[in-house]
């Protein structure tokens, strides 16, 4: 199970919080509205150790960041990986990007093999993006 927590603010039914067994968890991503003071973590630390800003209304997407090291280390890959990423974006003034600097839809293009961050970690893990990668 992948539990994923979206801060709705509301004591509606429909934002309540639902139990889990923490065992039944194999990984988790908190994601806090940005610009908000009133954002608060829920997840323990052994399911998530950190936290994902998202800008709320503007289109944009959390997206995984690249292992570079482990992604430059498969053998085949060299010549396949397209460097220069750019969809990036800043949250309340701050560069949102992915610091591999890979892009890698491109790289996927080209034939190489992605790997992609899992240190259970989601502030070091993720970034904001500026379109959704489920596109045409």
């Amino acid at each position: 199970m992948i539990i994923i927590i979206f801060y709705g603010g509301s004591t509606s039914d429909v934002f309540k919080r639902k139990k889990v067994p923490t065992e039944w968890v194999l990984d988790g991503i908190e994601v806090f509205r940005a610009g908000f003071d009133d954002n608060s973590k829920r997840l323990t630390s052994n399911i998530d150790g950190g936290y994902v800003y998202l800008s709320n209304g503007k289109g944009n997407t959390n997206y995984r960041n690249v292992d570079k090291a482990a992604t430059e280390a498969i053998a085949g890959n060299e010549g396949k990986l397209v460097y220069g990423y750019s969809l990036g974006t800043e949250i309340d003034g701050v560069v949102s990007t992915d610091s591999s600097d890979i892009d890698a839809e491109a790289s996927i293009k080209n034939g190489a093999k992605i790997v992609y961050k899992d240190t259970n970690n989601s502030t070091t893990d993720f970034h904001q993006r500026a379109k959704a990668s489920l596109r045409n």
